[in-house]
């Protein structure tokens, strides 16, 4: 069986994102990713910026990528934390 994030630690990913970095996703693509979340740092952030309307491998992307990886890398290693349990 998947492992799968619970929506509530999705929608604080995506808060951060928002907040910090001006990645905001309307209702529908929130819950898109709260519905299917990738359990990966990379994969979750390429899922929001497309969702976003970015080419997550344009070059001109490619610092807002970094950081919004360094961003979720955090609630991802917990995620992975509480799993192993």
């Amino acid at each position: 069986m998947r492992e799968q994030m619970y929506p509530a630690r999705v929608e604080a990913i995506l808060y951060d994102l928002c907040v910090v970095l001006g990645m905001c996703l309307d209702q529908k693509q929130k819950q898109a990713l709260m519905d299917d979340p990738p359990v990966e740092v990379e994969a979750f952030v390429e899922a929001a910026m497309r969702a976003d309307e970015l080419d997550p491998n344009d070059p001109k992307w490619a610092r807002l990528r970094r950081h919004a990886c360094e961003l979720c890398k955090p609630h991802f290693e917990e995620f992975w934390r509480n799993t192993a349990r």
